[in-house]
């Protein structure tokens, strides 16, 4: 039960940042990046977990661990790249979590 609220409170965040891209340079790419992570956790939320959470939270890790040499000290969400950065590792540790779930869901416990 827990893991459904915590599903569907992030694919209510996920939706929230697809709408705040608005006005970003770059808008299409974080509102794909961010309705895909939603989409991934509303297949989770109803029970059709999906290998692609594994290489989804790698391509958002990799991609925020490129970002961080370019994010000068003090600087960490007060400028476009930091914030960016920020969002791919909200998503990273997501998938993290959907990717221990999807597991568990292949592999259940032997009682």
């Amino acid at each position: 039960m827990a893991f459904k609220i915590a599903c569907a409170f992030m694919v209510f965040i996920f939706l929230v940042s697809c709408v705040v891209q608005y006005n970003d340079p770059d808008p299409w790419l974080w509102i794909a990046l961010y309705a895909a992570s939603g989409v991934l956790t509303a297949l989770a939320f109803a029970g059709r977990h999906t290998p692609l959470v594994v290489p989804m939270g790698l391509l958002y890790f990799g991609w925020a661990m490129y970002n961080m040499p370019h994010i000068a000290p003090g600087e960490w969400l007060t400028t476009e790249s930091s914030r960016e950065s920020g969002g791919l590792m909200v998503c990273a540790v997501w998938m993290a979590i959907l990717t221990a779930a999807w597991y568990r869901h292949k592999h259940p416990a032997e009682s």
